[in-house]
Formats: structure tokens, C-alpha cells, sequence
């Protein structure tokens, strides 16, 4: 438990860093933000010196600097630095998914119980306060027996998206890991967890996942990241009470993120002072890395999978 306020720091300077992540940090009350690491040099001084922190370019140098810390790295990438940062005693605030292979996940969540460490998974579909709210509420209202997201986006096909730099990484997994962890976290916030997968490929990135819930809920996931952004995502969900539909709300991508992130740095510390909290954790985060892999291999079997 910290006995003052907590050194924070990340590793990875994409721009979901330099954008959201390192502005949230440097405007927090709840943390110290000290530290910057990246194996691109001049990105990684660039953000520390916009915000009077130090850029590492050893991990280890790092790693002694903090005593949380933020990984914002592609989903391939993130085991590795999140592992290591485990052995080091370091509390995880994680990006989703928290890895695309099941085992991986697993072993960053039994690291973080073995250790009691704490952690937070980044799903800021979830965690943002329009979400929260609309969650409240159906979850007041209750008796909900289906529901379907529509997660498209436009990252792979528009320079104008703010993401399509990152396009690289995103390309090989498409919308499946990039926006359906979301998609999946929130399903399951209403329904209870996935116990079983169906799913079927269309043009290009388009794919439709069929979600069968513990509780007996089915839900559908339609997933492209190469579509028009005149194409709207969505989420509904119907039962007794009738169609709940979650507001769209048009908002600046960053100060929103940068509010949801900073809210979750709070709420990291909180947990880490032994208070109670809600947030999805890197347990949390495995179950979703379980259900989108049980999706892929159904997407791959043309069969139902059962989640692990």
C-alpha cells in the first residue's frame, strides 16, 4: 500500500499515449507521473518532457522509477512488458485486450494475484460515464433477454480516422481484437458471461459473432473496421421493459477519453488502498481475450465454440 501519492508511468508513445493517456496523467490527483519508456527514443522524450516526466531507455531504469504502470501497446506486445512489470512488483493499469492468446492473459491475472497486485483494464466503452449511466439503468430495470452491438469503425480504410496511423497492427486483427473487447464487455455487464460462440465471415473485414449467456441472454456482435464513418455503431438491448437503445453522444474523442482515463487512475489507486471497486480487472480481462478467441477459432471451424 503507498504511503504517499503513487509514481505512474508508461511504456509504449503511440498516440493513444501522447493524445489521452499522458495528458490524463499529468492533470491527475491520484498519481505522480514520473516516467516514459519506449524503444522509439525520440517519441518517448518528446512526451516525458511535454509533461516534466523522464524518459527511460532501459526497462529496468524504469521500473525501479514507478510504482504503477501503464502499458499502451498493441495486444501482441502487451504480455511481455506487462509480465515483467509483475516481477517487479508493479501495479498494472492495462490497454484491452489484455493479450490475443488466452494463456498469456491467464498468466498476467495469476501473476497479479500471486504478487497482490492490483490491476485495471482500460475498456473505455464501459467505463466512460454515458455508459455507466445507461448501465445503471438497465440494470434497475432488468429482465433483458437479447441485444446486439454493431462495432464499425473506419480506422483501416479512412486517413482522416485519428487511428489510421496505427493501422499496421490493427490491419491483421481488424475489429475482432481491436473493437469487440468493448463490445464484449459490455454485453456481458448486462447478460452475464458468454459460455458459448457462433460466428460467420462477410466482405472484407465484416464478421457477425452469435453470444449465447450463462443466464440464458443471446446477443449478436457486428465487427468491421473498414467501414464508411457515415456507418453509425450501435448498441440495443430488448427484454420485458421493451428496446433500450444507449445513447449516441457525439463527443471530442480526446477530452472524453482523457476524463474515462483519468477516472480510472482514481479508482486503480483506490483499489490499491484497499477499497472496494466495480472496474473490470486483468481477470476480467482474460474472460473477454477468451470469449474473442473462442470467436476466432469459430470464425476459423465454421462451427459453435465453447468459451475456455
Amino acid at each position: 500500500m503507498p504511503q504517499s501519492t503513487p509514481r505512474f508511468g508508461f511504456i509504449g508513445t503511440g498516440i493513444w499515449v501522447s493524445e489521452v493517456q499522458a495528458p490524463a496523467a499529468a492533470g491527475s490527483d491520484a498519481v505522480r507521473f514520473t516516467s516514459v519508456y519506449g524503444r522509439n527514443a525520440t517519441a518517448a522524450t518528446a512526451i516525458a518532457t511535454a509533461h516534466g516526466a523522464t524518459a527511460y531507455a532501459d526497462l529496468a531504469g524504469f521500473l525501479d522509477s514507478v510504482d504503477i504502470v501503464g502499458i499502451a501497446l498493441p495486444p501482441s506486445a502487451q504480455p511481455e512488458f506487462a509480465l515483467a512489470a509483475i516481477a517487479a512488483g508493479k501495479h498494472l493499469l492495462l490497454e484491452k485486450p489484455v493479450a490475443i492468446e488466452v494463456g498469456a492473459a491467464r498468466r498476467i491475472a495469476d501473476g497479479l494475484d500471486e504478487k497482490g497486485l492490483k490491476s485495471l483494464v482500460f475498456f473505455t466503452g464501459v467505463l466512460n460515464r454515458r455508459s455507466q449511466a445507461w448501465l445503471a439503468d438497465v440494470h434497475e430495470v432488468g429482465g433483458w433477454v437479447g441485444g446486439r452491438v454493431d462495432a464499425f469503425s473506419g480506422v483501416l480504410v479512412d486517413p482522416a480516422n485519428p487511428f489510421h496511423s496505427t493501422a499496421r497492427w490493427r490491419a491483421g486483427t481488424g475489429a475482432l481484437w481491436d473493437t469487440v473487447p468493448h463490445a464484449v464487455a459490455m454485453l456481458t455487464q448486462v447478460f452475464g458471461p458468454v459460455v458459448e460462440v457462433t460466428a460467420s465471415a462477410g466482405l472484407g473485414d465484416l464478421k457477425a459473432a452469435v453470444l449465447s449467456h450463462r443466464d440464458g441472454g443471446l446477443t449478436t456482435i457486428n465487427l468491421a473496421m473498414d467501414m464508411p464513418s457515415s456507418v453509425p455503431g450501435e448498441t440495443v438491448i430488448y427484454g420485458k421493459a421493451g428496446k433500450r437503445e444507449m445513447p449516441m453522444q457525439v463527443l471530442d474523442w480526446r477530452t472524453n477519453a482523457r476524463q474515462v482515463y483519468g477516472e480510472a487512475l482514481a479508482a486503480l489507486v483506490a483499489s490499491i488502498e484497499g477499497q472496494p471497486t466495480t472496474h473490470p480487472d486483468a481477470r476480467f480481462g482474460a474472460y473477454v481475450t477468451a470469449v474473442i478467441a473462442a470467436i476466432e477459432r469459430a470464425l476459423a471451424e465454421r462451427r459453435s465454440v465453447a468459451v475456455e
